[in-house]
């Protein structure tokens, strides 16, 4: 019999915890704890304890303009080409998904109202009705099916993500609000790829004209473009026609700040002309980490930074050996401690974080990676390379790489690998990020193993390691396909023991993202470092 006391029992408590760390969200809470006849009263308890303001909602203050910092972006925001971390904010503020995850990444939809699966190779999406763009069209299916087929397009940034798995025949209105995706390749996640785990996916009018996300308002957010000053920041206002209003807006605007350089971020954070900076990581910002005006947002990721290593032939790493003494160099416990000061966990050169469920099997059975530089001398031997390896690593100025980068150089000297360091600012790295023998890419959350695995399958153009493995690429398309938990556990195990094996990049930790925000400021769950500003708001009395 459920506790009628004021004071809350075992299970009650338990669920406490679940709802307070965000393995539950809200929703679920409320179905366990009236599964169980849990009072109303308690309930409200709970919510209130867990989640302090929530069972105030209602009475969310209203108003203000909020300030939000980010990197330059290096180019024009336009959400089919956007790449780097500023490109993905100024593009997220006013656009959305069809499907949204929420805090344990399951998805729920937001521009779908229903989806089903027919099959692994067909998916259907039911659109939400009553939605409006910026400019005033309705949303329909046509708008959608457009949308993806530039995703898919050759030009599109996207075109790796959907590259063997979607194809612009595939996109089919099979209703004036119905879209039908009929896969090249059957795969039971491909939902994420309709979410921001693929950000480039936000949906756009059907006539809408590449490069004007930022001139013209077009998205069907919560804040509408206004203007945009390149190299400067953006404003945005509030959409008084949002298709959710109990959801927001509740504030008036949004004033979007870019940064050249973090160090200039981190002191208008700490001097509250921010309210919002979406990617923080201590390495770069630890003042914010110990400000009383500053709350830091932390939460488990599958977010990553590969350590990349060519693998064709002619490359200086394309011996496994050479790959193999390199990771074996590796001191992943005082890079976590170097890099991110504890805002991580240990990884072991796959890519089965430990956030996704399906990879239980793989991180319990593979012995974790470790520092033996008696084993990557061996290894160089048996690459022929006892006397030493020379070798150049590129990478991108920014978050905490850098100093990772430096670790690394540090760590492999003492085995005799001499690694020259080249360190560029972003839009430079990604202009031949894919061309250098070593580098280090930043990776944002996705939010099941194949959407990130199949950037490694041969031939795809985010290959960074150009790797080409049959035995990974037919793994790959059989957990595409794979729903029973058991079978699905045992094909992650045999991908994270190949790639373990292999080593086309190194992957020495996990991180958990990070994100600053202003004292009183609310902000709503996104993955990873992405944005969600539609339930934001702003303390009273802010200017």
């Amino acid at each position: 019999m459920a506790n009628n006391s004021d004071t809350p029992n075992e299970l009650e408590y338990n669920m406490y915890s679940e709802l307070k760390s965000g393995r539950w969200d809200r929703r679920k809470f409320l179905q366990q704890a009236t599964a169980v006849g849990i009072s109303v009263p308690m309930i409200g308890s709970i919510i209130e304890t867990a989640l302090p303001g929530a069972a105030a909602a209602a009475t969310v203050n209203v108003g203000g303009t909020a300030t939000i910092g980010t990197n330059v972006p290096t180019s024009l925001p336009d959400p089919a080409m956007v790449l780097d971390q500023g490109g993905i904010v100024a593009t997220q503020i006013a656009g959305e998904y069809l499907m949204y995850p929420g805090t344990d990444w399951v998805l729920k939809p937001q521009l779908a109202s229903a989806y089903k699966m027919v099959d692994a190779k067909t998916h259907v999406f039911t659109i939400r009705p009553g939605v409006t763009f910026h400019n005033g069209q309705p949303l329909t299916a046509a708008d959608v099916v457009a949308t993806y087929k530039s995703l898919v397009a050759s030009g599109s940034a996207a075109s790796a993500t959907y590259k063997g798995v979607l194809s612009a025949s595939g996109v089919v209105a099979t209703g004036a609000m119905e879209v039908t995706f009929n896969l090249d390749a059957a795969w039971v996640g491909f939902p994420y790829l309709t979410s921001p785990f693929a950000y480039q996916s936000i949906i756009l009018p059907a006539n809408y004209k590449a490069g004007t996300f930022m001139s013209s308002a077009q998205g069907t957010g919560a804040y509408m473009v206004k203007s945009y000053t390149p190299g400067a920041g953006a404003t945005y206002v509030k959409n008084p026609k949002y298709w959710n209003p109990t959801a927001g807006p509740f504030m008036d605007g949004i004033n979007l700040a870019f940064y050249q350089d973090i160090s200039t971020g981190v002191l208008a954070m700490a001097g509250g002309i921010y309210d919002y900076m979406p990617a923080v990581s201590y390495g770069t910002a630890a003042q914010l980490f110990h400000l009383p005006n500053v709350t830091i947002k932390s939460h488990a990721s599958s977010s990553y930074r590969s350590i990349q290593m060519r693998t064709d032939a002619g490359q200086p790493l394309a011996d496994v050996n050479t790959r193999l003494a390199i990771a074996s160099c590796f001191d992943r416990p005082a890079m976590i401690a170097a890099c991110l000061h504890g805002y991580g966990t240990l990884a072991n050169d796959h890519y089965m974080a430990p956030v996704f469920p399906q990879s239980a099997k793989a991180n319990k059975m593979i012995p974790q990676r470790k520092q033996d530089l008696a084993a990557a001398k061996k290894y160089l031997a048996k690459a022929g390379k006892s006397r030493g390896l020379k070798v150049t690593l590129t990478t991108e100025n920014v978050y905490e790489i850098p100093t990772l980068a430096q670790q690394i150089k540090a760590d492999c000297k003492k085995a005799g690998i001499d690694i020259t360091l080249k360190i560029e600012s972003q839009d430079n790295f990604y202009n031949e990020w894919t061309a250098v023998p070593m580098g280090i890419t930043d990776w944002s959350a996705r939010g099941i193993p194949s959407q990130g695995l199949q950037y490694y399958k041969t031939g795809n153009s985010w290959n960074v390691s150009h790797w080409a493995d049959s035995t990974f690429d037919t793994l790959v398309d059989q957990m595409n396909t794979t729903t029973d938990p058991t079978a699905l556990q045992d094909v992650a195990y045999k991908i994270a023991k190949e790639m373990h094996d292999q080593v086309p990049f190194g992957l020495a930790y996990w991180i958990s993202d990070t994100q600053a925000v202003a004292k009183g400021v609310n902000i709503g769950y996104a993955p990873s470092t992405l944005v969600n500003v539609t339930g934001m708001s702003l303390p009273k009395g802010h200017k």
